[in-house]
């Protein structure tokens, strides 16, 4: 019910949210803090007050959406005005200070490994000045391997059934019933990576279609069966048939490799699976018919259809293709709304959950690209008592806070919808915000060999079988995870 509401209230895009905080009205001990009204769902937090307590937060310094962390000033910036009201009182409740600390921690070069190490020489030297954490994602699971992270589910502060923690979060990614990690909107990257469907609106005019995708996004019948009849509508268009992508050409859906992944997961199966005990192990559900007949079904579409163009490289041409109105459906991330299709004059464009396998499907699958932030707690502070409930209580303050604060301005900036007033939209971006997976195979992509991430994106890639793959991969897969991730997990 909550989630429910939270879905409806996810249309309520309020302008006072926009009214920013001068830089004074910070009071680190909390004494002058008084609640707002505001009609999105409270956290449980108990009224806290750490007498103006210093808490550092360590985090990646070569993140892509600068805006995540270390806010200490207002700006006229909407987002980064959000980030920084939304630190104050995270700030103002509990009576902290955040100080900041930073490292490089994304996944080029040798930074992963930077990142554990100037984490792991804070614990190993007694110094243990680090409290929270927050780190690109396949870093934060790196570090938990090495046994950087305290285990968030032996904290009662921190609520995961709230709105503001993805519904699939405790369920996917835990390991031996622990969770050393977390990401929903406590990160605003996390909203920003958010794979979607974008559609072309002007074409769906344009080809007559008697009804717009968004309706059966909104009424649960969303399916890859639709999707293809509105593809096979625009029909093969390879205008000029020089095999190649250009202006003369229309297509369904134009999608490069570093697209693929959300396609898979979207009917909802998993690489890796729990069993009784917490452990892990590929999934029945990876190498099922279900699975191989899909993916077959999507290999046909792509390269036999002439509807469907699939672009190797760099995703920049595909997002100018479907701003220039040459497709009706591309998949990328919330981000690019902002960054490239809000600036494009005169496109009309929507947003999609990515679509069911078929109608029983009891609900999307969404995906994350690989820049977002998780967050965790030091295992340096494991000594000090009471510290790792104060930076749990920091946890949940600052994701409840981001939840009112940030989500509903970035969903208005990103999207556009102060320019198109499409309250039906803002439905849709909820939907995808809270349908996240959250597939331990993927995030633990560098332990695994880099299998994960590369399986489904190279059998498109080379138009080749799924469930051919079945035996070898799974053998590998399983090892890598008994010896890289169960070892380092074992009570």
């Amino acid at each position: 019910m909550k989630r429910l509401i939270a879905l409806v209230l996810a249309c309520l895009m309020l302008t006072t949210f926009f009214v920013s905080c001068k830089k004074d009205d910070v009071d680190p001990d909390n004494s002058d803090y008084k609640p707002t009204e505001d009609p999105y769902e409270k956290d449980d937090l108990p009224e806290l007050n750490y007498g103006g307590e210093n808490v550092t937060m360590l985090y990646w310094s070569d993140r892509v959406h600068k805006e995540e962390f270390e806010i200490t000033e207002p700006s006229d910036d909407l987002i980064v005005n959000a980030s920084y009201k939304r630190t104050k009182t995270t700030e103002q409740r509990l009576g902290i200070k955040f100080d900041y600390a930073s490292c490089v921690g994304n996944a080029s070069g040798d930074n992963t490994a930077k990142f554990i190490a100037f984490w792991k020489k804070d614990i190993s030297s007694g110094a243990c000045e680090y409290d929270v954490v927050g780190c690109y994602g396949l870093t934060m699971a790196a570090c938990s391997t090495a046994g950087l992270c305290m285990n968030l589910k032996d904290y009662d502060y921190i609520n995961l059934d709230e709105p503001w923690w993805p519904e699939r979060l405790q369920d996917q990614a835990t390991i031996n019933k622990r969770l050393y990690f977390a990401s929903g909107d406590i990160s605003l990257a996390y909203l920003y990576e958010m794979y979607m469907m974008f559609y072309n609106r002007n074409m769906i005019e344009e080809y007559r279609f008697d009804t717009d995708p968004l309706k059966y996004a909104l009424d649960g019948t969303w399916t890859w069966d639709k999707f293809y009849t509105y593809c096979a509508a625009v029909g093969a268009n390879d205008a000029n048939g020089n095999g190649e992508v250009d202006g003369n050409d229309k297509y369904g859906l134009i999608v490069e490799y570093n697209r693929l992944c959300p396609i898979f997961f979207s009917i909802d199966v998993t690489m890796v699976s729990h069993d009784n005990t917490g452990g892990l192990s590929v999934s029945d559900s990876c190498y099922s018919h279900k699975a191989d007949q899909f993916v077959a079904d999507i290999n046909n579409f792509i390269h036999n259809s002439g509807s469907a163009y699939y672009y190797p490289e760099t995703d920049e041409k595909v997002r100018d293709f479907f701003a220039n109105g040459n497709t009706l459906f591309m998949i990328n991330r919330a981000a690019v709304a902002k960054a490239h299709l809000a600036h494009k004059e005169g496109l009309e464009y929507g947003i999609l959950p990515m679509p069911k396998y078929d109608e029983e499907q009891e609900e999307y699958v969404s995906t994350l690209a690989n820049g977002f932030s998780m967050y965790g707690i030091s295992m340096g502070i494991a000594g000090e008592e009471g510290r790792d409930e104060m930076c749990a209580a920091i946890i949940e303050c600052l994701a409840s806070e981001s939840y009112r604060q940030i989500s509903p301005v970035l969903y208005e900036t990103v999207m556009k919808l102060r320019y198109s007033p499409d309250a039906e939209t803002a439905q849709v971006y909820d939907i995808v915000r809270s349908t996240m997976q959250f597939d331990l195979a993927r995030l633990f992509h560098q332990a695994l060999e880099t299998f994960p991430q590369s399986l489904f994106k190279d059998t498109i890639k080379y138009n080749t079988s799924w469930g051919a793959q079945a035996t070898t991969v799974t053998r590998r897969l399983n090892t890598l995870i008994e010896e890289v991730i169960m070892s380092a997990f074992q009570s």
